[in-house]
């Protein structure tokens, strides 16, 4: 795995921690508070949907930047069936 594509995976994690860790604030989740309303949806509801395609969308950039068996240096040598 080259270094760039290893610091993009561990900016990924950064990013998904990141996320996670907003997503129960107050920003988020307000204290007794359902308003603004939008499209008939409270707006928690609303911060819950973009957080959830957020880390969907996290997971699949982490899955485009992890490593394949091909890539990986210690499984050069060896055969399908010593892999297993």
């Amino acid at each position: 795995m080259t270094v760039c594509r290893k610091a993009g995976l561990y900016l990924v994690y950064a990013a998904a921690a990141l996320v996670s860790a907003i997503a129960f604030t107050p920003l988020v989740i307000p204290s007794g508070v359902i308003e603004p309303w939008l499209f008939g949806m409270p707006r928690t509801m609303w911060a819950g949907i973009v957080v959830t395609i957020t880390l969907v969308f996290l997971a699949s950039l982490a899955a485009k930047l992890s490593p394949t068996d091909a890539e990986d240096p210690e499984d050069a040598g060896r055969s399908e069936e010593s892999r297993a």
